[in-house]
């Protein structure tokens, strides 16, 4: 039996990670190469981009396996969250 309070203190627990996420990857562009990005523009505005489909789709699985993990774990800590709280009762 899960109560209101569980899923807030989960949906808290996801939101603060998620706003750490975004802080640190908005301010955080050190990694980021401008010239390769300039690049990349310029052949996209004129039409000879490429991008590898394998090497795209590769990327896409890769992460969707690496969300599908995050989110088994998140259920489980729900579901740790949840069997602990109703052992209180």
């Amino acid at each position: 039996m899960e109560t209101p309070g569980n899923e807030f203190r989960v949906i808290r627990i996801k939101s603060e990670d998620i706003r750490k996420v975004r802080k640190t990857t908005a301010h955080d562009t050190s990694d980021v190469r401008m010239d390769e990005v300039e690049h990349i523009k310029q052949a996209i505005a004129n039409g000879s981009f490429h991008a590898d489909s394998h090497d795209l789709a590769e990327k896409v699985l890769k992460e969707v396996i690496t969300e599908s993990i995050f989110l088994d774990r998140s259920r489980r800590a729900r579901l740790s969250v949840s069997s602990q709280t109703n052992l209180n009762y």
